[in-house]
């Protein structure tokens, strides 16, 4: 797969995460984290792999300025921002993607609320 279409496919990911079918959805969660998955929420939580396929709750989120860096052949660094429309918060996003068998499953995430 070249640059633009992992690009693509990573961003078709996240997009998927942001949706309620996906986030409780305990075996599509499987598939895209990997088990030793970790997140430092916007909240300020901590989220392990185990916490997030108990669910990770309703959302109404939009995605944006989506961009990715290779860190290796099989290492992404992804970069985004979304807006919450129920709490109308913008936050800063960040995911490393690692490639597993041939399948990109995340394996860190962060998010930081933007200020006003």
């Amino acid at each position: 797969m070249n640059e633009a279409a992992l690009k693509a496919h990573l961003q078709s990911l996240e997009e998927a995460l942001i949706t309620n079918e996906v986030r409780n959805n305990p075996a599509r969660i499987k598939e895209l984290l990997a088990e030793s998955f970790f997140e430092f929420g916007s909240s300020g939580r901590v989220f392990s792999y185990e916490d997030c396929v108990d669910g990770l709750g309703k959302a109404d989120m939009e995605l944006s300025h989506f961009a990715m860096r290779l860190l290796t052949a099989e290492v992404a660094h992804v970069t985004f921002q979304t807006y919450n429309k129920k709490t109308q918060q913008q936050a800063l996003r960040s995911s490393i993607w690692q490639k597993f068998n041939e399948e990109w499953k995340m394996v860190f995430h962060q998010g930081t609320k933007t200020c006003d």
